[in-house]
């Protein structure tokens, strides 16, 4: 490259590689040098690093500046979307993934204007970056990078059990008790549950519990937890189980209906006694019926 001393536009030069003696060409078989211009002493940059507000606030205003101002000719500064943790296309926010800056003659401050989209879901901080890549009649300066970080407003929902009590026999073995979230969330959200009373008995004897804590995950806003009921052969009256959850959820608070009450109904017993009796599985059956109970019949 020759060094000239002239102010002009970046340049580029494109190299292509073709009919080879021997073998093929690969696939890339061009390339492309660009030449930046570095006789303009005037310069581009953005007015700050970084900044940061919540989502209800928009748009942001973002300053980009010229060094010196140009008395005879406008100038034009290129910038795209380079990164950041939020989504364009109006989910978290609005900008052209590419745009240019147009600076009239005599101007030296522009404005890009990013559109934050309010939204209810509870999540965390994002970010936007921004870069400047070029310009004309200008020269890039030092400060080519903005990160705007949209700061989360909305409040964490609530978890809890979507009933306070639930019946089952003990022949239904896999049982869910069901937790529900207040409203979506972007975060997952993580709750302890454990058992704090009733008159049924753990460890595999009348019921078991793997777990000791569910994750609902972000979007999602239901859950449930597993329990194995033991179907044993012994009558028995009905027997409770209470659950708890935990009062520190993570990425929520947690709500009005944190105890679960489950009753297992036992199903050894064949119903409950009459006159005859009504004998168990391991006695001799009786019914016995009166004539009124039966027309055109007579005792005996």
């Amino acid at each position: 490259m020759l060094e000239d001393f002239g102010v002009e536009p970046d340049e580029t030069v494109i190299l292509t590689l073709s009919g080879p003696s021997e073998g093929e060409l690969g696939t890339q078989s061009t390339h492309t040098l660009s030449i930046n211009d570095n006789d303009n002493f005037r310069r581009a940059n953005f007015v700050k690093l970084d900044s940061t507000n919540t989502e209800d606030q928009s748009p942001i205003e973002i300053g980009v500046s010229l060094n010196v101002r140009d008395l005879a000719n406008p100038t034009e500064v290129y910038y795209t979307v380079s990164g950041g943790t939020a989504q364009n296309d109006s989910v978290d926010y609005f900008l052209p993934t590419v745009d240019t800056l147009t600076f009239a003659i005599g101007d030296t401050l522009e404005t890009i204007f990013l559109n934050i989209v309010e939204d209810a879901l509870d999540e965390v901080d994002e970010t936007v970056i921004i870069t400047l890549t070029g310009g004309t009649n200008t020269t890039l300066g030092d400060t080519t990078v903005f990160t705007y970080t949209i700061q989360d407003n909305d409040i964490a929902p609530t978890v809890q059990f979507a009933n306070t009590s639930q019946t089952g026999a003990e022949s239904f073995q896999s049982i869910d008790l069901p937790l529900s979230l207040s409203a979506p969330s972007g975060r997952d959200i993580t709750v302890s549950y454990g058992v704090t009373g009733g008159s049924a008995t753990g460890s595999g004897v009348d019921f078991a519990l793997s777990g000791s804590e569910i994750t609902i995950p972000a979007g999602e806003t239901e859950g449930n937890i597993r329990v194995t009921v033991i179907d044993d052969g012994e009558e028995e009256s009905v027997e409770t189980i209470v659950f708890t959850l935990g009062n520190t959820p993570v990425n929520a608070f947690l709500g009005a209906n944190n105890t679960l009450t489950y009753n297992i109904l036992d199903n050894d017993g064949l119903g409950a006694l009459g006159p005859g009796g009504v004998g168990n599985l391991t006695s001799q059956i009786k019914m016995w019926l009166r004539a009124t109970d039966a027309p055109g019949n007579t005792d005996g």
